[in-house]
């Protein structure tokens, strides 16, 4: 119902509107996942999920993405992907978190340009 009421006001559809939302819970975790060790795998989660919606947003409102907005997520979720194997093999914490801060930057990057698309 809030996607709906959303949707309204800033005159998009419900399904890129979901998209936004969703968009703006992966870059919360992504934040999150710098302090919370659980955060990276639900980072990860809702990543796939804003990929796939993404994807469904574009073919039914035949809107293309701009690239860096379609290759950014996926090299994120590589990225999120890669500290967690870092952490498993006894990686030290610092490169961890750096990896961690160069998905932030990734991510935030992604939600900038979608942002900024439809202006």
């Amino acid at each position: 119902m809030m996607v709906l009421a959303l949707a309204a006001m800033f005159g998009h559809g419900p399904l890129l509107t979901a998209h936004a939302l969703v968009g703006t819970l992966v870059l919360l975790l992504a934040v999150g996942a710098l302090f919370v060790r659980w955060a990276r795998r639900a980072t990860l989660y809702a990543l796939v999920l804003q990929i796939v919606l993404g994807a469904i947003v574009s073919g039914v409102l035949k809107l293309p993405p701009q690239p860096l907005h379609a290759l950014l997520p996926l090299l994120a979720g590589g990225v999120y992907a890669m500290a967690n194997a870092f952490e498993r093999k006894g990686r030290s914490p610092a490169l961890v978190h750096g990896v961690l801060v160069l998905g932030v930057l990734m991510l935030a990057s992604t939600y900038y340009i979608g942002e900024h698309a439809l202006r």
